[in-house]
Formats: C-alpha cells, structure tokens, sequence
C-alpha cells in the first residue's frame, strides 16, 4: 500500500511539472484549471505515454538582426542602423523582432528552472560547428589537412529538418540533373530549375511554394475545360485552396516527396516516361551533370555538388526527433 502510494505521488509531481509547461506555452488555459492546479486529482493515465525530461537543449533561432550584426561584425550599432536603412531594411522591425524571439526564449528558460529541469541554450550556428568538429575531430591528433585524399563516398555531417535542394548556383541557369527514385534501375535525365526534397516537417515551406497552385492557374484550367461555365472568384479560390493544403503531408511520415522546380518540358526535350514532377518515395538517388550546383540543407548550409558528383537522400529511424504535441 506504501509502495502504491508512493507511486501515486510521483505520477501526481510529474503530471502536474508537465501541465505547468502547457499552461506556459498555452496562456488561454481557463484560470479555473490554473487555481486548482494543486488540488488537481488523477484518476488515469498510462504510463507509458508520460514524458517528463531531465535535460533540454534549447535551439534558439537566429534573427535577422543577429545575422546582419554577424555579418558586419565591426560596424557599431548606429552605423549598421545606417547600413541597413541605406540597404532599404527595416532596422526598427529588425529589432523588435529580435527582441521578441529573446522574449520567448527567457520565458521558456523560466519555466524550465522554476520547474528544475536542465537545460543548454544554442544557436544554429554553434550546433552545426559543434557537429562538425565532433565528426572530424574527436582528438587534437586527428585534426588533418582534409582536402586532400578524400574519401569517394563519405555522409555529410548535417542533418535536414524540412528539406534538401540541389540546383545550379546561378538561378538563371538550367540544372541538368539525372534522377533515380525508390528501387529503379535507371536514371531519368531532368532539366529543371533544381530539386526538392522535403520531408512532412518541410511540406508547409518551400516544397509546397514550388508545388502550389495560384487562382489564375485554376481559373485557366477550369474555363479549359468548360468554357460555357463561369466560375465565382470565391469558387476558384476554395479550388485553390483545397488543392494546396492537400501538399502538406504528415511530420511523422517517413516518406519524403520530391518536386520538380519549373521542370523543362517541350517538344524536342519531352517528359520522361514515368518520371512526374512531383511524388512520394524514400529514397532519392541523383547524379550531378551541373556546372556549378550547389546542395543546400534547410536553406542554411550549402555543399558543393560538381558534375559527376552522386547525392543519396534517405531518412532512418534512428535520426527522428521526438516532439511535444500541444493541441
């Protein structure tokens, strides 16, 4: 019974350390549950889905201001305002933007203490360095010169959250690519404006910008195929709506979904056969025959792909990540 108890009392702490988290992160929870949040009894739970951490890393976001003041790191505070305006940036939106992101990371570290959890703050910038020398770098005797005798294949040190994109570095430039999906045997030779790779997490960002489809598209097509009939504007709008929130696709799938960027197709260079601009798989296999293509992971780190050069895409187990739902 002691031992129940006991029991009882540790699911009790650890329910509600977690309902003061959701009530943090939602301020609209009624100030009913608030005030009997330490009277608050449990009657079910499982607990295999109880979830209480002992460590948090907290990854920050990097502000537009913190990027400009990086990228200018001599300039004192009124001349990068001068800069930047001179620039036709908003240094005032700049900054109150700033200085909300830092509002929100030193609430969410409040809570974290008040509720003695610990935690680490870092940004995308020390994260990824912090990657990279612990891949290549693990002792101070393996530091080597590592731009000569590479390896033929090797795996990148980085990860990619939302999406990857392969494409000529000069946007004006056509990328020819060769592209082999899921278990084919051959690849299919594409000229395009690049390649999009996405997860469920990025299906909502730039995959879906390249996919989506504007109301003078659907207008086109549906006085294409009835000419006599006239749509309402909000008709076409919903159509075009509809269409577009289908793209977005669940973040625990794991699947990725490719999309062709203004994929080339015309009479003399034609679609190739079974190969659609944009579709699921799991695994993407694609053969630089580029100038100058560049891949880029998440917008944010971009890695060389020369002609003649092969890129894997493939998701594992193993590398998901584990989210807190608040519904």
């Amino acid at each position: 019974m002691q031992i129940l108890h006991r029991k009882s009392e540790v699911i009790r702490r650890e329910f509600k350390r977690s309902l003061q988290v959701l009530l943090f992160l939602s301020p609209s929870f009624s100030e009913k549950v608030r005030s009997n949040l330490s009277s608050m009894k449990i009657f079910s739970r499982k607990e295999s889905t109880s979830f209480v951490p002992k460590r948090v890393l907290v990854l920050t976001k990097i502000s537009r201001y913190q990027f400009e003041k990086m990228r200018e790191p001599d300039l004192d505070e009124s001349l990068l305002r001068l800069k930047l305006k001179e620039r036709g940036s908003d240094y005032e939106a700049m900054l109150t933007s700033h200085y909300r992101n830092k509002a929100a990371e030193l609430r969410t570290t409040e809570v974290l203490r008040k509720l003695n959890i610990e935690y680490k703050i870092m940004d995308r910038v020390t994260t990824w360095r912090v990657f990279v020398f612990r891949l290549y770098f693990e002792k101070e005797e393996d530091i080597v010169d590592t731009s000569q005798n590479l390896p033929e294949e090797r795996r990148l040190p980085w990860l990619a959250l939302n999406e990857v994109f392969i494409g000529e570095t000069l946007s004006a430039r056509t990328s020819s690519l060769l592209i082999k999906l899921d278990d084919e045997e051959k690849y299919h030779k594409v000229k395009s404006s690049g390649l999009c790779v996405s997860t469920g997490t990025g299906s909502t960002s730039w995959f879906r910008s390249i996919s989506c489809l504007s109301p003078q598209t659907v207008k086109d097509v549906l006085s294409i195929a009835d000419p006599q009939k006239i749509y309402a504007s909000e008709d076409v709008e919903n159509i075009c709506s509809e269409y577009n929130n289908r793209l977005q696709f669940s973040a625990e799938d794991a699947r990725m979904n490719y999309a062709i960027r203004d994929m080339i197709v015309s009479e003399t260079w034609p679609l190739p056969k079974s190969m659609h601009p944009r579709g699921f798989c799991v695994r993407v296999m694609v053969r630089s025959l580029c100038h100058d293509s560049g891949l880029v992971l998440d917008g944010g780190i971009s890695v060389p792909f020369p002609m003649g050069t092969i890129a894997i895409l493939e998701t594992y187990p193993e590398d998901s990540l584990r989210n807190i739902v608040l519904e």
